[in-house]
């Protein structure tokens, strides 16, 4: 389901149900002043902004570019209600009434146990995040006219939100000026899967150095309602940090590696597209020192096709190291991680 610019007012409705027997309930409270009054510093750029949800185009609000009272930086802000709309689409249910947001994760989701900082009041166009009754960051408010629907509502900074998701709900988020990715544990592979699997893909010749996970997992659509994961792994031990695969998982399940033997080093792994991810590797002259390759970067597409993920082209012999490895199963992973 894709929410665009649905009319967003500092009325909220309920999203989800409040009340739910059994669910993880957190909240979100915020300060709103007399409810319409701008902030001074509220009068900055705006622009078309994008949430994206475990890989699902969620909405489009239009963001606000002002100075952040607390760090006295310019950041984006975005109304609070397209956040509440966003997250319904994975399940987190919320309740806003002006003051407190609500948050009901899902019961499967492992919450991070994270200590509640010592209490603090709260000033005007403040708010904080709140979690089984402690208090976590603080950050600042704007009330002002939401520009798709002519209507007073709360606007919060993307910053301090990611901080929360991150930190109390387990996401993954990145902001890149324009796009507002969340994923959340719905589209993330389990750290105890990741690190099995890893665990259990070796070198050939030397079944003592497996691999361990780096870096944020790169999510994309299947393009029938599933997801595709993408993970950085290095060569542990290992004293250089080079010694890279990618590891590729569908819906959480292990499907395959980028190749059967190491790359040197990856420079990126990246979206592009439904069912589609771009890596980068540095390519090197059989003379080049390893921290300065000459060659140019070589850039390989991988596309979902058939229940693998499928190179548009082969490594080129300055970007593997001539290492092999070998990798489990996806039945055998799939077990070893439960």
């Amino acid at each position: 389901m894709k929410i665009r610019s649905r009319a967003c007012a500092i009325g909220c409705a309920v999203i989800g149900l409040l009340a739910v027997s059994g669910v993880q309930t957190t909240a979100l409270a915020a300060t709103s002043g007399s409810g319409t009054s701008l902030m001074a510093t509220s009068d900055g750029t705006q622009a078309k902004a994008k949430i994206v949800v475990d890989s699902v185009h969620q909405a489009d609000p239009i963001r606000l570019v002002a100075k952040d009272p607390l760090g006295q930086n310019q950041t984006t802000w975005v109304p609070l209600c397209y956040l509440q709309q966003a997250l319904a689409a994975a399940g987190v249910k919320t309740m806003w009434n002006g003051r407190d947001l609500t948050v009901v994760p899902p019961t499967t989701w492992t919450i991070p146990e994270v200590a509640p900082m010592i209490r603090v009041l709260l000033k005007k166009h403040e708010m904080d995040f709140l979690m089984g009754g402690g208090q976590y960051n603080i950050a600042s408010t704007i009330t002002q006219t939401d520009p798709a629907s002519g209507k007073i509502t709360t606007y919060v900074p993307i910053y301090y939100v990611n901080q929360f998701l991150q930190n109390e709900l387990g996401a993954q988020t990145n902001w890149d000026g324009t796009t507002w990715t969340i994923n959340t544990q719905n589209a993330l592979v389990p750290s105890n899967v990741v690190n099995s699997v890893m665990k259990q893909t070796v070198e050939a010749k030397d079944s003592t150095e497996s691999f361990t996970p780096g870096g944020k997992q790169v999510i994309v659509s299947d393009g029938s309602g599933g997801t595709l994961q993408a993970i950085l792994g290095t060569r542990y031990p290992t004293a250089d940090g080079l010694g890279q695969l990618v590891f590729f998982f569908h819906n959480g399940q292990f499907v395959g590696l980028n190749a059967n033997e190491e790359a040197t080093a990856i420079l990126s792994i990246k979206p592009a597209g439904t069912g589609v991810i771009q890596v980068t590797y540095a390519n090197y002259a059989p003379t080049d020192a390893m921290v300065n390759p000459t060659l140019p970067p070589q850039t390989v597409t991988y596309t979902w096709n058939a229940g693998q993920m499928v190179p548009s082209s082969a490594l080129e012999s300055g970007v593997t190291t001539g290492a092999e490895v070998t990798a489990p199963s996806s039945a055998s992973a799939s077990d070893s991680g439960n």
